[in-house]
């Protein structure tokens, strides 16, 4: 079943591997198909360590890995190599209750590794981990697109307000819409006044759609910005008074 646009099998040849007796035990290995947010699965991962009361402050939470050899069985072996080396990594001294490694082996094609602590596991099955992250991920990408499209009419309010145009598509140059140095200047410092994040001119240079740079703001917004910008552009209400607010004040 594909959730959030991708698809979540647990390596079933762990099954079978051998348990040398540490308090993570037998690592659960996720082979994830199809277009991969990686930041989306972070997010994801660091609900589920929530969930368990998992202490998810160290960094990286999740550190990504290149597959150097090629699909078939090299790619394999590598991939058996990866996870034992993750499994050996951790001792039973180690008070981590869970970790995890992306394995990439390429742009559609993703192995997720997860060693849990018995702690952990005594909650549930390997299965039931599964489950919850399908649904975390899930969630999470339902909320990112959510936010991306409230930051994008957002986005698209400012500059047809800045240039003097009727409408903006997302794919629109904002030179080719007679942009320039100084408009650049009024439009980052409207999204700060507005919408929270600093964003440099050099950043709209560099990303001169409202499509390109949607991304770039939303990477840098805080939770609270999200929190406010989600208020205003509820996809439920679509006029509310703050929306109104917000529009009139670019």
């Amino acid at each position: 079943m594909v959730h959030g646009g991708v698809r979540m099998d647990q390596l079933r040849f762990l099954d079978h591997a051998q348990h040398d007796g540490s308090a993570h035990g037998i690592p659960l290995a996720i082979r994830i198909s199809g277009a991969l947010d990686v930041n989306v699965l972070e997010a994801a991962l660091r609900e589920l360590m929530l969930r368990h009361a998992v202490d998810s402050q160290a960094e990286p939470v999740l550190p990504v890995h290149d597959l150097a050899a090629p699909p078939g069985d090299a790619r394999e072996a590598e991939l058996r190599r990866h996870i034992e080396a993750m499994s050996q990594e951790t001792t039973a001294e180690q008070t981590q209750l869970l970790r995890a490694a992306l394995l990439r082996g390429a742009e559609e094609d993703h192995v997720l590794v997860l060693a849990v602590h018995g702690a952990v596991a005594e909650r549930g099955s390997r299965d039931a981990l599964l489950d919850e992250l399908r649904t975390h991920y899930e969630a999470e990408v339902s909320e990112a697109g959510a936010l991306r499209s409230a930051l994008e009419e957002a986005l698209t309010a400012i500059w047809c307000e800045v240039l003097g145009v009727d409408e903006v598509a997302l794919d629109d140059n904002f030179f080719l819409l007679g942009g320039h140095s100084l408009l650049a200047t009024r439009i980052v410092l409207t999204i700060e006044e507005l919408l929270g994040p600093k964003v440099s001119v050099r950043t709209l240079f560099e990303n001169a759609t409202v499509g390109t740079l949607a991304q770039r703001v939303g990477e840098a917004m805080t939770e609270a910005d999200r929190v406010r910008l989600m208020s205003i552009f509820d996809e439920t209400d679509t006029d509310t008074e703050d929306k109104r607010e917000l529009t009139a004040q670019v």
